[in-house]
């Protein structure tokens, strides 16, 4: 479904004045995320976690492990 709301620019009257919103892919959004919500409440992660996880980018990874490698030569030697 579509629905037309104005833009709030031009005269009312006129088609261009509005804009077309499918409520559809706004409500598919919104239930997205109240899924994820309950689901990320239900499993817990661990601090190994990197994709897909707010906060903890692949950067964050890259670093961990060469601070680790790193650790390692200084113990090696």
């Amino acid at each position: 479904m579509v629905l037309p709301v104005c833009k709030g620019k031009g005269d009312p009257v006129e088609c261009g004045s509005y804009r077309g919103i499918k409520l559809l892919e706004h409500a598919t959004k919104v239930a997205e995320r109240i899924f994820e919500y309950r689901v990320r409440r239900w499993i817990e992660t661990d601090g190994m976690r990197f994709g897909f996880v707010e906060g903890e980018g692949t950067t964050d990874a890259v670093f961990v492990t060469g601070r680790m490698r790193q650790n390692f030569r200084v113990k090696s030697k």
